[in-house]
Order: structure tokens, then C-alpha cells, then sequence
């Protein structure tokens, strides 16, 4: 018989209180290869499942969780030498994911069987946790009352054990119903009244929904800035934590922030990004928002076949999950669509059914949102001036909702359909008293330092996305970025790094420098081939030394050559200077250098001009100069004399006027220039 060693079972305990839910799930997964499948073994298999699967449940990571309880069932029929704790546990997990997963019957039957074979003092929390998902059932449900009872009973059991952490999860989930049925007030209390106790007892990690959810009520009210301050905490600890249904739930919202402010864009990326985070999780719910409100951006951009696929995905999802609450709010989005499509029937039809729901549950938000919508699409498809008296009657009872639970955003936008409602029947003046209110209103909500703080939340968010890949990233980055810098002039590697193909640049003013060693063929049959690159490698090391003390581009080296340049983009200022100072250093090394003993000279020619340079290659970058400047830097260096720095008429000018003084040059007379013919040219001293 397999034996179970105090030792596993501690161990499994120890990572799961400490919250190191990876190194758990990869334990269990160990354990689970050697556990025989025997019945004396099936209380310890059922303890490392259940390990395994609120570990995976932790991470949101629901198709996870559910594998891990798929063979619940039959453990349990082997049932006489299993522990009540742990067959309510059992019962419990299995009765948590069949209400996810949209089996509620036999969902509530198990969670109710859970809560029979327990004692709540004895085993308070495993109690909670079955409160806590039957609360969330009666809350998709739309049960509210039943959902606060049973949260209420959190509470009740949680103060007569002391346990903190419990009273304050009791006080985010009424919260989150308090909210649901727009009594702010009360939602605010019991957030902050969370917060307080998460604080108290220093547990970090479990203010990353309530920082989310506090955030999503001041996002209804059109409070964006502090909105945007608890988005901002949220997303910093649930990058810290690794709570990525947290962080797809933030980007939901934050998505939604953006739609108003008319950044249908980045309201694009952020719900992308959230769905990205469900799927790969597998949480059907948030699968199906997401896609609900990535259609609702397609529908706002006029691309309604692709709004209506996300649309149909979303839909057959709540369906299958009986959401009745999210059924009924796509309706909405769906009505929304068709306005924009102008199929103004549809759109009645479905704002009509979605009030009454609404109505009957006493949910304010929606209704002042359907009321808009249907005011909007009755006028739209009878414009007359009986249409347009009804739909101010429906606008006013949408405006005194919308007031009434503080609603900025909906005022606003009811107070502009207003304004333009009594403009289309031309009461001109009721129009303008409407638009000016609906101006000092979204000021209020669209203000600059919003904005401002809305790009901030971006720039953070990204950086803690780029953060979670840095460590793995890092070294193969660098390196890249080392390979490209040294193959490249910085400023071409940053574009290429940054995904950009097709590099090719013309600079008006640049120096073009070239270099070689006179009579280089004689001292190469004279040395070994290793002797002969070691030298050179050493030489011209020097050379790109200097380079970067002068802001010089070195574009390449072939065989003794040297070319490089000044100017692309450093020193667009004082090309000519810098080029001047880096030739005599080098002629000045050079002479102090030796290839085995053979003492060299070298020939440097400088020319200034129009160039125009860019990469070529996919793979192998080989970054590159064009044009007759080009041409006359190198036909100067092959006619300059041994240790001279050779120069043209149009360089000396451009360093005259870049210093302000006429350089040191000696008069070299006409010279005769190989396909170029003869021109002025001077000697550099």
C-alpha cells in the first residue's frame, strides 16, 4: 500500500498557508504519479486534489480548477473512509465549479450536502467559502437579498471565530451587490470598511479586488480620477501577486474608461488584453464580457460584421451559463448596435424588453441608459414633433435617474441629447441652456488632468506587463541590443529594435571620413594571418575608441580601411570639428603603432556633403553610406600622401563656418581625382 509521510502532508500545508500556489500545484502533480488508485488511498488523493484545485482556483485559472475536480465524484462513492471535513470539502469544490460551469442545481444540492457534514465554529472558513459561492450565485441570479444573506452569514460566523480576513471578504461581496443596484453610498462604506480591516491585518494581497471594485464604482459615477488612483493600486498588486483574473478585470474597466473618453483604440487594447488573460484562465463569464465589449468597439468604428461576431460569441456564452443579468444587459449592447446600424425597430424592440427586466429588479443605471437610447432611436425613426415630445418625456426620466444615483456620465450625455432634442423642434433657447450644462458637465469629466492620469495608468500598466517578462528577457535583449549597437549607429538600432523595416535616411550636411595604411599588402605577406588580425584588431579598436569620444558613426572596416562618419545623428551641429579632432587623434596613434615591428603610415581623406544612408539586409544588417560625398572622402584618402590628412574645398568651409575661425590647412593645389576630376584641396595640420 502506498504510504502517506507526515512529511508530504506538511509540506503541501506549509506552500498553501504560505501562498506559494505554484510550487503546490507542481507538488501535487508529483504526489498525484504515485498515489495507487485504492481505496485505503482515496482520502489522501481527494486532500492533494483539493490542494490542487484551490491553488489553480487562486490564479482564476478556471479550466485548471476544473480538471482537478473531475474525479471527485467517484472518489466520493468510495466514501466510508473519508473524513466529513474532507467529503464537505469535497462536496464543496465540486459544488463551486458546477455553478460556475452552469449546473446550478447540483451546484447548490452539494454545496448544501458541504455545509450538512460541518460545524460552523469548527470549520469557519471552509463555511465561508460556501457562503461565499452561494452569495455569488444568487447574485448572477439577480436574488440580491438571498445574496446578502448568505455574505451576512460570512460575517456572523467570521466574528464569532475572530477572523478578520473573512468579515472584510463579507464586506467587498455586499459591496459589489450594493453597487450592482446602484446604492453607491452603501458600496462605498462597505469597500472602505474592507480596506480598513485588510490593512489592519496587513493581508496586501486581498485589497487587489476591492481596489478594483471601489475603482468601478467612481468609474460609474464619472469620478475618473479616482477612479483611476484605485485602478492604478489594483494593477500594481496584482502584477506583485500574479491575480491576472484581477488584472483582466481592471482592464475590462479601464477599457470602458476609454470608450468614454472616445479612444476607441485604446479602449481596443485593454479589452483585448483582458481577453487574452480568460482565455487562457478559461472563465467563460469574463470570456463572454470581453467579447462584448470588444464588439462594442467594432460597432462604434462601423465594422459591424466583426462587432456582430464578438457579439454572437459573447451572447451564446451567458446563455449556456443562464446569466440572466448578462443576457439581458448584451440586449442592451446589441440595441446600441443596431443604432448605430440605423435598424431603429430593432433597437426598440430590445431596449423595450431590457426595461422591464431592469425596472422589475429596480436596477437605476440601466434604466437611465435604456431611456437615453430609446428616446434617441424613437426620434430617429419618426422625426416629428410629437416624436420628439416623447422622447423628452423619456429624456427627463432618464436625466431625474441618472441625478438621482449620480450618474456624471449619463447626465452628461443625456443633457447633450436634450439640448439637441429641443434644437431639432427649434426651441433654441432650451437647446442652449441644455448645452451649456452638458459643457460644464464634461469638463468636469473629461478634464485635461484626467487625461493626463488616464495616460499615466497606460504608461504604468505597460511597464508592469513589460515587468513580468524582464527577467527571462533580459539577458537575450541586451545582448541584441549590444549586437546591433556595435554593427550599427545607435539611434538605426533603437529603429530596428522597434520593429521598423525599410531604413533609409538623407542627410543635407555630414563629414565623411576615410582611412588606410599605406603600403598594407607588403606587411601582410610578412606576418601570419592570426598575427596579421590580431594587429589589426588592435589598431582599429583604438580607432573605435576615439569614435565614441567624438560622436563618430564607424560604418565599417574593409581590410585596412576605415570609414566612418559624423553628423547622421549626433553632432549635426559640429560635424566638421569633431571629424577634424578624431582624424589628427588617429593620425597621431598611428604613428606610435606596429604591426610586428614595422612602424606604418596611414592616409586619412575628409570630405563634407549630402549622403544617403539605411540599412540593407533582413538578417544580417549592414548599415551604409550612397552618394558623390561618399565618393570624393575615398578618392581624397587614395591621392593624400603618407600621414597626411587630406581634405576638400567644401570641408574647409564647413568647419570654418561651424568653429567661427579659419582651420590650419596648407594649400595643396589642384588634384586630379580618380572619375571626378580635378578640384582644390588642402592638407589638415
Amino acid at each position: 500500500m502506498f504510504e502517506i509521510t507526515h512529511k508530504d502532508e506538511e509540506q503541501l500545508s506549509r506552500k498553501y498557508s504560505e501562498r506559494k500556489f505554484r510550487e503546490v500545484i507542481d507538488l501535487t502533480n508529483t504526489l498525484l504519479l504515485d498515489i495507487p488508485d485504492t481505496d485505503e488511498n482515496v482520502e489522501w488523493k481527494l486532500k492533494v486534489l483539493l490542494y490542487k484545485y484551490e491553488s489553480h482556483a487562486f490564479f482564476g485559472e478556471s479550466q485548471a480548477a476544473l480538471a482537478a475536480t473531475s474525479q471527485f465524484e467517484e472518489l466520493l462513492s468510495k466514501g466510508p473512509t473519508i473524513s466529513d471535513f474532507v467529503k464537505a470539502y469535497t462536496y464543496a469544490a465540486l459544488g463551486n465549479q458546477q455553478l460556475q460551469f452552469a449546473d446550478s442545481e447540483k451546484g447548490i444540492a452539494n454545496l448544501n450536502t458541504a455545509l450538512s457534514l460541518i460545524n460552523e465554529v469548527d470549520h469557519s472558513r471552509l463555511c465561508c467559502t460556501i457562503y461565499i459561492s452561494l452569495g455569488n450565485f444568487y447574485k448572477t441570479a439577480l436574488e440580491f437579498d438571498k445574496a446578502i444573506r448568505s455574505y451576512e452569514k460570512i460575517t456572523e460566523i467570521s466574528k464569532r471565530v475572530n477572523n478578520i480576513n473573512y468579515i472584510a471578504h463579507s464586506h467587498v461581496f455586499i459591496g459589489m451587490i450594493e453597487s450592482e443596484i446602484g446604492h453607491y453610498e452603501e458600496a462605498f462604506y462597505h469597500y472602505h470598511t474592507a480596506i480598513n480591516l485588510y490593512q489592519e491585518i496587513h493581508s496586501e494581497m486581498d485589497l487587489t479586488s476591492v481596489y478594483n471594485n471601489l475603482a468601478n464604482v467612481y468609474k460609474t459615477l464619472g469620478d475618473y480620477e479616482n477612479a483611476l488612483e484605485y485602478f492604478g493600486k489594483g494593477l500594481e498588486l496584482s502584477t506583485k501577486y500574479n491575480k491576472e483574473k484581477t488584472l483582466a478585470a481592471i482592464y475590462i474597466n479601464m477599457g470602458a474608461i476609454h470608450l468614454s473618453l472616445q479612444e476607441i483604440e485604446t479602449a481596443l487594447e485593454y479589452f483585448r488584453q483582458s481577453y487574452t488573460i480568460n482565455e487562457r484562465l478559461g472563465n467563460p463569464n469574463l470570456i463572454a464580457h470581453s467579447n462584448m465589449c470588444i464588439g462594442r468597439c467594432f460597432s462604434m468604428m462601423s465594422d459591424f460584421s466583426l462587432a456582430e461576431e464578438h457579439y454572437e460569441r459573447g451572447i451564446e456564452i451567458f446563455k449556456r451559463l443562464n446569466d440572466k443579468y448578462e443576457k439581458v444587459d448584451s440586449d442592451v449592447i446589441l440595441a446600441q448596435h443596431y443604432f448605430l446600424k440605423n435598424d431603429f425597430d430593432k433597437t426598440i424592440d430590445l431596449l423595450t424588453s431590457s426595461l422591464d427586466f431592469f425596472t422589475e429588479n429596480e436596477i437605476s443605471m440601466k434604466r437611465s441608459e435604456i431611456l437615453h437610447l430609446l428616446a434617441r432611436a424613437s426620434y430617429k425613426k419618426d422625426q416629428s414633433i410629437s416624436s420628439a415630445e416623447y422622447s423628452l418625456q423619456l429624456l427627463d426620466e432618464a436625466l431625474h435617474l441618472a441625478e438621482e444615483k449620480q450618474l456624471k456620465n449619463q447626465v452628461s450625455d443625456i443633457l447633450n441629447s436634450i439640448s439637441e432634442m429641443h434644437s431639432n423642434i427649434q426651441q433654441w433657447e432650451m437647446a442652449f441652456q441644455y448645452s451649456r450644462k452638458h459643457q460644464m458637465m464634461e469638463s468636469e469629466i473629461h478634464s485635461a488632468s484626467v487625461r493626463k492620469q488616464a495616460e499615466m495608468f497606460n504608461w504604468n500598466r505597460k511597464m508592469a506587463e513589460k515587468e513580468k517578462q524582464y527577467l527571462i528577457e533580459k539577458a537575450q535583449a541586451q545582448e541584441q541590443r549590444k549586437l546591433l549597437n556595435n554593427m550599427l549607429p545607435t539611434e538605426i538600432a533603437e529603429r530596428i529594435l522597434t520593429g521598423e523595416t525599410t531604413i533609409a535616411d538623407e542627410n543635407t550636411s555630414v563629414t565623411v571620413l576615410f582611412s588606410d595604411i599605406v603600403g598594407f599588402t607588403t606587411i601582410s605577406k610578412e606576418l601570419e594571418p592570426i598575427e596579421l588580425v590580431k594587429h589589426l584588431n588592435e589598431f582599429f579598436s583604438k580607432y573605435d575608441e576615439y569614435a565614441d569620444k567624438y560622436g563618430i558613426e564607424k560604418i565599417k572596416t574593409i581590410g585596412d580601411a576605415y570609414m566612418a562618419v559624423c553628423g547622421i545623428s549626433k553632432h549635426k551641429h559640429d560635424h566638421a570639428i569633431q571629424m577634424s579632432e578624431f582624424a589628427k587623434e588617429i593620425l597621431e596613434y598611428s604613428k606610435t603603432f606596429q604591426f610586428k615591428n614595422h612602424p606604418i603610415s596611414i592616409r586619412i581623406g575628409l570630405h563634407t556633403g549630402r549622403v544617403v544612408s539605411g540599412v540593407i539586409g533582413l538578417n544580417k544588417y549592414s548599415y551604409d553610406l550612397w552618394g558623390d560625398t561618399v565618393n570624393m572622402a575615398s578618392r581624397l584618402e587614395s591621392t593624400a600622401m603618407p600621414n597626411c590628412i587630406h581634405v576638400s574645398e567644401s570641408f574647409v568651409d564647413v568647419l570654418t563656418q561651424q568653429s567661427g575661425n579659419r582651420p590650419a590647412v596648407t594649400d595643396n593645389g589642384i588634384t586630379q581625382l580618380k572619375n571626378t576630376g580635378s578640384m582644390q584641396t588642402f592638407l589638415l595640420t
